[in-house]
């Protein structure tokens, strides 16, 4: 489940998309008023600071819990790079 997590996070932000939470029906009433929320339907994954971070957790049977931060890299921010506009 967590290497499917990361796959799933990378190839989400490869095309800038934020997918649906699978089987999500109801927002649970203590939590409603968060200042966040659920995807329900595919939306753009739109850049903060010129950002696109994410967090994967991955929780195991037998204790071993692993948590990363991804931030995707675009080449073209790179200088001197074939494709970057700067020198």
């Amino acid at each position: 489940a967590g290497m499917a997590g990361l796959i799933k996070v990378i190839l989400s932000m490869n095309n800038n998309i934020l997918p649906p939470s699978v089987n999500f029906n109801d927002i649970n009433p203590d939590i409603e008023n968060l200042p966040c929320q659920v995807v329900t339907k595919c939306l753009d994954w739109k850049k903060i600071n010129n950002k696109i971070v994410a967090g994967v957790s991955s929780f195991g049977i037998s204790g071993t819990n692993t948590h990363a931060i991804i931030e995707y890299f675009d080449n073209d921010q790179i200088i001197g790079s074939p494709n970057s506009d700067r020198q």
